[in-house]
């Protein structure tokens, strides 16, 4: 699927105004126990174990999220600067001196299967498969259909699986991880290189008729006291037929979870053809929010809702901090007021998990950056755990 923003679909406004994705009603974690295969190179590897009748009962487990090397499968390596293979773009199988741990490991594969249903409640709905972190690469088969392939460790890698799904049955879920992909040159950093399905694995629903993706961004005036609401949706229709107008509407909720009296907009969104997407974009005046710095970190809600006026609406929401961001000269300003940035250099790394960083973890090194007075802190050198951004906020 094209990349958009973070979000989720919720069932009802106490959902979407709490806004955690994972709890929502049309949200289903694929975390926990999968069957697990491991080989140093990829002739090695069992090429037909995406078939649902494949036999991994002799197979061990493996917890998902976990980086593989931790767990006993393979060398971890920690490289600053240089490649752990023979650079040779865009191959990664060339051979390398023999006293290297790729010339043995040349290029691991790890194998990873697991059953999974779908909620009788989203019969008529779209169906995605989310994976919020995998290194480096990987291809995904559903019910032995192959469904797609991703390269890019630190990026979300979403598919459409609806086409594929058996309504009402259990369904295979198979999932082929290389260590090393033409993508592990652009992966050259100071780090521990480590493998496998490393973050969330998310099973999620939407209306056929969707609000895909959606920018929020909020405007100041020149004494930062009023600001302006700017949001675009962009709406897609999934089916294989004409679908009739929408209309998307915008509320903002106050950090107590009160509507904001007034502040509510919407625009219609124009009949859709089969497979086609439209933006729509509106803008809200809000009279002296509440302003976010990192010592007031006030938060609304603004929540999205996409309504053809028979159905439930779909329902979206995202927190929103109200801040203007300027250079003035040699000055980095919010709300007008000169900041000073003092922050650290911060790796997703646990030492017991590697790259797989539970939220209670995230919540210590944010809370170590604050006991150390820092405002600022680089995701060095990626982007990082959807929610560590959120609970950066």
């Amino acid at each position: 699927q094209p990349w958009h923003a973070t979000l989720m679909p919720y069932a009802t406004m106490n959902e979407a105004l709490s806004a955690k994705r994972r709890d929502s009603s049309f949200a289903r974690s694929l975390n926990g126990q999968w069957k697990f295969n491991w080989v140093k190179r990829p002739e090695e590897r069992p090429v037909d174990f995406y078939r649902p009748e494949f036999d991994d009962s002799s197979w061990k487990t493996i917890p998902v999220p976990s980086n593989w090397q931790l767990l006993g499968y393979g060398t971890p390596y920690y490289r600053n600067i240089g490649y752990t293979f023979r650079s040779n773009w865009p191959r990664v199988m060339d051979e390398p001196p023999t006293d290297w741990t790729a010339y043995e490991e040349r290029n691991p594969v790890g194998s990873y299967r697991r059953q999974f249903e779908v909620p009788a409640n989203w019969n008529r709905r779209e169906v995605f498969l989310n994976f919020d972190g995998v290194d480096s690469a990987f291809f995904l088969w559903i019910n032995g259909q192959k469904v797609g392939y991703n390269t890019g460790s630190r990026n979300g890698a979403e598919f459409d699986i609806s086409p594929f799904l058996k309504r009402g049955q259990s369904n295979m879920l198979a999932v082929e991880v290389y260590r090393y992909s033409s993508g592990s040159y652009l992966e050259d950093m100071d780090m521990w290189r480590l493998s496998g399905i490393f973050r969330n694995v998310t099973l999620w629903s939407a209306p056929v008729v969707h609000v895909r993706d959606f920018r929020i961004t909020t405007d100041l005036d020149a004494q930062y006291r009023n600001a302006t609401l700017r949001v675009a949706g962009t709406v897609h229709n999934y089916t294989n037929q004409a679908v009739g107008a929408r209309t998307f509407a915008v509320s903002l909720y106050n950090p107590a979870g009160k509507a904001l009296p007034g502040v509510r907009a919407q625009v219609a969104v124009p009949a859709l053809a089969a497979g086609e997407e439209r933006e729509v974009s509106l803008n809200v005046a809000v009279s002296n929010p509440g302003k976010w710095s990192a010592e007031t970190p006030t938060l609304y809600t603004v929540v999205l809702s996409l309504s053809n006026g028979q159905n439930a609406p779909e329902l979206l929401s995202q927190r929103v901090g109200f801040r203007e961001i300027e250079i003035k000269g040699r000055l980095f300003c919010v709300n007008g007021v000169p900041i000073k940035l003092k922050g650290a250099d911060r790796h997703e790394s646990n030492v017991n998990t590697g790259h797989y960083v539970t939220e209670e973890n995230m919540i210590q090194d944010i809370e170590l950056l604050k006991r150390a007075n820092c405002n600022h802190v680089r995701t060095s050198h990626y982007s990082d755990d959807p929610r560590w951004y959120e609970l950066c906020d």
